[in-house]
């Protein structure tokens, strides 16, 4: 009898330890959503910052400003062509204004649309991934990815209806850092396009992540978003300009 109730334990044991392993098991291998992909991954980025800050740099010919406070968000920048002065500040409630040598200038409505998305534009990509929890983005996760032997998340961002509500973006996150490492996007405005950019440059300024990209496009002018890794890798991707912002600074 004695023998019969040890055997019984001894499989009670066994029996929970296996439990245990599958439960532990399952809980590793069991894959995030979207939002906490994109959550873990404005964490990696210290872009819990950008939730209200001051903060300056230059890209290109420009120097740009993003003011963001508890009531508002501005964006501007200003540059000097044959020693005039033209700045464009555009707070994101309201309409964007231009100055010439300190002086309003009227704006046309198209002109006005065709310099806020310029600035949109720019914005954007400086804030990535803080820019992927705005109200109209739409979070999709695609799966997992091999890229250059280190493994990703997927993930898809299109809009509710708006003036980007075309645009499809793809977002590859390491899955150990939470760093976006590869994006892709495919635009429809200006002929449209598609395009691939890879980090570079990452560094860590006062607790956030600030890297530039290499900028790519395909040889056909629009491919599926998800073939662009494997055709990077492959040498199909051909290099159309490099993405750097400098003399950054926040506070």
């Amino acid at each position: 009898m004695v023998k019969i109730t040890s055997f019984q334990n001894i499989t009670k044991t066994i029996f929970l330890f296996v439990v245990l392993i599958w439960f532990s098991t399952c809980a590793q291998n069991q894959t995030p959503t979207a939002q906490e992909i994109i959550d873990n991954s404005i964490l990696a980025h210290g872009h819990e910052k950008f939730a209200q800050l001051h903060l300056e740099f230059t890209f290109r010919d420009y120097h740009y400003v993003l003011h963001r406070d508890a009531k508002q968000t501005t964006y501007s920048r200003q540059t000097e062509i044959d020693s005039v002065s033209i700045k464009d500040v555009y707070p994101t409630n309201d309409k964007l204004i231009r100055y010439v040598n300190g002086q309003i200038i009227e704006l046309n409505d198209s002109m006005v649309d065709l310099h806020q998305n310029s600035l949109n534009a720019v914005m954007y990509f400086m804030e990535l991934p803080f820019k992927l929890n705005d109200p109209p983005v739409i979070k999709q996760f695609k799966g997992e990815s091999w890229i250059d032997n280190k493994q990703y998340y997927s993930i898809e961002v299109t809009f509710q209806k708006n003036q980007t509500h075309q645009d499809v973006y793809y977002y590859w996150i390491h899955q150990e850092s939470y760093l976006i490492d590869y994006l892709a996007y495919s635009f429809q405005n200006d002929g449209g396009g598609t395009r691939f950019r890879k980090a570079v440059n990452r560094r860590n300024i006062d607790g956030v992540i600030f890297q530039d990209y290499e900028n790519y496009r395909p040889v056909e002018k629009f491919v599926p978003l998800e073939s662009l890794p494997d055709l990077f890798i492959q040498n199909q991707l051909i290099l159309v300009s490099h993405i750097l912002k400098e003399n950054i600074s926040m506070h």
